[in-house]
């Protein structure tokens, strides 16, 4: 139940932030799936593993897959996808409980919630400039 709780609120609020950024209506739907899928992902593996930091590289990895592989299809650009695929990873909720420390002066609360947003932060960065480095090296070298 709470899945299906989480994905709905993915999905809503992906398609808000489409409309915000005036996505085609071609991409929009392709958009809040991908995030949904980014979601399922990041959820199966912190279940199965109980790495955060694991987790959000490997939903990272598949955003910039999926985000090269529907640029191609819908012939855009693929940091629309990127931008709006990440958006379920974002930790914004850290972020508010580590200012919300500093401003109650609650100082180790804040720099265990620190690290904590750093970590999803850091895993998210790598994950996506893994897949693209891996993407031009393969180009590069093994498409010739």
């Amino acid at each position: 139940m709470k899945m299906a709780q989480e994905l709905t609120g993915i999905f809503f609020g992906v398609l808000g932030f489409s409309f915000v950024f005036r996505l085609q209506k071609k991409l929009i739907l392709d958009i809040c799936v991908g995030s949904e899928i980014v979601w399922i992902i990041y959820r199966l593996l912190l279940y199965e593993t109980g790495y955060m930091f694991i987790s959000c590289v490997a939903a990272s990895v598949f955003i910039e897959i999926y985000a090269e592989f529907m640029s191609k299809k819908r012939k855009s650009m693929p940091g629309i996808y990127i931008t709006l695929l990440v958006f379920p990873l974002i930790p914004g909720g850290g972020l508010y409980y580590t200012m919300s420390a500093i401003v109650q002066e609650n100082m180790h609360e804040a720099i265990a919630q620190g690290v904590l947003t750093l970590k999803y932060a850091l895993g998210i960065a790598v994950g996506i400039s893994l897949s693209g480095t891996y993407r031009k090296i393969y180009k590069k070298w093994i498409c010739r």
